[in-house]
């Protein structure tokens, strides 16, 4: 994952004595001067570890601050039951808020396993609730503000799904209030000053209530004087998609008319999702995901780089019918006709500037599709850990936080599960699995609280040579 590079650390830096955390220990009489001083560094080091990427913001908040700071979380609900060295690796590795299980896209790629949402029930959910993410965006300010500084030191975007599409992204509350995309992305931000990425592979043209929610999301931030909180507005566009890879199936089976007609209407599809999303090409935040199969891998056909530019071309032709006929009636998106060619050309450019990705994550799914021996499939076993004390020692591992609560580890190759539990009203109900590759050996409680004495002190020589030890 691109490291993000902002002014997060610096700008958002309170100002106030972080002294003033004292008062919401247990025992303050007893903090030793050496404690005193851990709590007056926290603001230098926050600094310090901006500048300085050769550090592991993780190892520093899992050795150093946590256990001096015992205590200071007392009274927020939502971290109950978690000490300090528990609650600083949630924050120090949060990424993914699973606020929806589930995906009505099912791409064939998805290395999430993404399926179709399933139906609640008593002791089963399926999306986050309103007051569960609430305490979280909330205890997460509250742990900020009794610092005086940001607690998430990694600078690593934060996403609003695990295995959804951002389309389906919202929470309703208890009072039948809808709490769409933008308003849950910019809580986060005010909670983490971490930017949100957006990300959607595309929606159905007759799934009228996506429609909506997408010219409402796209409206509120094209129209929005300040998009800090948008770290991206990303759209998947690849071979993987569900109707695609179903037509690809069907001409292997020789229906080519039935592939073809599916086909067809994949590229009205996306079509509809660029004529939608148009307005955020002013923006400067949109861009595309974009992964194929390598035109030299097996089981390539219809699926290979190649393949993709020839599907980018049918959606533009289906995007230039859509941009005419709006101009001849609604001129909701087309104003003047040449507005249709410097769409299309913006378009184009960001599209076929980036590039393809031929070494996507062979997770379970995508498995079925490769050769054993391909590439890809060997880069993926490669950068697998199988170790969950590796992998919670890398800065390559990140945590994703599900809608009752249970807090898990990724790689993007492997996961694991944690004891970490927050304190949700949901967290009693059962939920989907985690994917990809669950490793069957869990991350410990005791790994977490003891990962300084893994650790040693060679990751801070660094910051021993250069900032005074306690």
């Amino acid at each position: 994952m691109r490291v993000q590079n902002t002014n997060t650390y610096n700008s958002h830096i309170n100002q106030y004595s972080f002294k003033s955390c004292i008062k919401y220990r247990q025992t303050p009489e007893k903090l030793s001067k050496k404690t005193l001083q851990l709590i007056n560094k926290v603001q230098e080091c926050n600094v310090y570890l901006k500048e300085h990427e050769g550090i592991n913001p993780i190892y520093f908040v899992a050795c150093y601050m946590p256990k001096a700071l015992e205590g200071i979380q007392k009274g927020i609900s939502v971290f109950k039951g978690l000490n300090m060295t528990e609650i600083s690796f949630v924050l120090a590795h949060i990424n993914e808020i699973g606020i929806l299980r589930g995906c009505f896209n099912n791409c064939a790629h998805c290395y999430a396993e993404g399926s179709y949402p399933k139906r609640e029930t008593t002791d089963y959910i399926s999306r986050m609730s309103w007051k569960d993410y609430k305490d979280l965006t909330d205890g997460i300010k509250e742990i900020n503000d009794r610092l005086g500084c940001i607690t998430r030191y990694t600078p690593t975007p934060i996403m609003l799904f695990h295995d959804s599409d951002c389309s389906q992204v919202y929470i309703k509350d208890g009072r039948g209030k809808i709490h769409g995309w933008t308003e849950l992305a910019k809580m986060m931000y005010d909670a983490t000053k971490a930017d949100v990425i957006f990300s959607t592979a595309g929606w159905y043209k007759n799934d009228k209530a996506a429609q909506q929610r997408m010219e409402q999301y796209v409206k509120e931030m094209s129209e929005s004087d300040n998009l800090d909180y948008l770290y991206h507005f990303a759209i998947s566009a690849n071979p993987y998609q569900a109707m695609h890879y179903k037509a690809v199936q069907l001409i292997k089976e020789g229906k080519t008319d039935k592939a073809q007609f599916i086909i067809q209407k994949d590229a009205e599809r996306m079509a509809n999702v660029l004529f939608t999303v148009t307005p955020m090409l002013k923006t400067g935040k949109l861009k595309f995901i974009t992964r194929a199969m390598s035109n030299e891998s097996k089981n390539s056909a219809g699926l290979s780089a190649d393949a993709l530019v020839k599907i980018w071309e049918r959606y533009f032709e289906e995007l230039k019918k859509l941009y005419e006929n709006d101009y001849y009636s609604e001129q909701k998106v087309i104003k003047r006709y040449e507005d249709i060619g410097q769409y299309l050309a913006q378009y184009k450019d960001l599209l076929y500037k980036k590039g393809i990705d031929i070494e996507p994550v062979v997770a379970e799914r995508l498995s079925k599709i490769y050769d054993k021996d391909d590439p890809a499939v060997a880069f993926t076993k490669e950068n697998l850990f199988n170790s969950p004390l590796k992998a919670i020692k890398s800065p390559y591992c990140y945590g994703i936080i599900n809608p009752n609560g249970e807090f898990y580890m990724t790689t993007y190759y492997d996961s694991y599960k944690t004891p970490i539990k927050l304190n949700f009203e949901n967290a009693h109900k059962k939920i989907a699995p985690i994917s990809p590759n669950m490793y069957p050996e869990p991350i410990t409680k005791e790994m977490i609280n003891d990962l300084d004495s893994y650790l040693g002190t060679a990751y801070f020589k660094d910051y021993d040579d250069n900032v005074n030890q306690i």
